[in-house]
């Protein structure tokens, strides 16, 4: 995927979930922030970021909106709308998937029992669902998820292990939205809840991928799977 009419700036601080200010060409700005998560270890004041300028005659109520942050000399990218995009390229590629084989097609959004599932996938006869999770936390080259308590991501474990247990093959997708990891791990001390029901989710057989992703200023893919290791 790529962002177009970026520009770069200096974070400055954060007002609310929604609005930060940062610097651009020596002017203070508001923009927008893509993502409702806390990134307190990446929303630092002085470092760069990457942001996508809003066409012209726009009606936004903002110039700009935030994608990356820079930690320890590389891009982490902060949007929340970016892993789905980013799964739905690799789905085009047509990959194999462990315990169901290669992905001839997909639906985006598609309902499930009470939840509101990211993709069902296809091939042949054969359908699977995937729920995609975007990943920007990280401490020591181990990246880890959720950073914030999330009642919908537990409820969204228990309907694909509930999948599951019926004999439907099911996905847990994240997305890590940057590079140089070395493994994942649920963030059992933020919200052990959702941690145990990712436990319980993969004992129950569902399959649960990891990808980091390759930033190029603008541009970024998927790359690499990523190991996952429970504490």
């Amino acid at each position: 995927m790529k962002y177009e009419n970026t520009v770069k700036g200096k974070f400055i601080f954060r007002d609310n979930r929604f609005i930060a200010r940062v610097e651009v060409d020596g002017v203070e700005e508001k923009v927008h922030v893509p993502n409702t998560g806390r990134c307190r270890e990446l929303f630092l004041p002085g470092v760069s970021v990457l942001l996508t300028k809003a066409e012209e005659n726009s009606n936004r109520k903002t110039k700009y909106s935030l994608r990356h942050v820079e930690k320890n000399g590389r891009w982490i990218n902060i949007d929340s709308q970016s892993p789905n995009r980013l799964v739905e390229e690799y789905l085009k590629k047509e990959p194999f998937f462990e315990g169901f084989g290669k992905i001839t097609s997909y639906k985006r959004e598609v309902k499930q029992g009470n939840s509101r599932l990211d993709f069902a996938i296809f091939s042949g006869e054969k359908k699977g669902f995937i729920e995609v999770k975007g990943v920007t936390l990280e401490k020591d080259g181990i990246a880890s998820f959720p950073d914030a308590p999330t009642l919908r991501g537990k409820k969204h474990l228990e309907e694909l292990a509930q999948l599951a247990k019926e004999g439907q093959s099911s996905y847990v997708f994240f997305v890590v939205q940057m590079k140089e990891i070395q493994a994942f791990t649920p963030n059992y001390a933020m919200d052990p809840g959702f941690s145990r029901a990712l436990e319980e989710a993969y004992k129950n057989g569902v399959h649960i991928l990891c990808m980091d992703t390759k930033i190029e200023e603008e541009n970024m893919e998927l790359d690499q799977e990523i190991p996952i290791f429970w504490q």
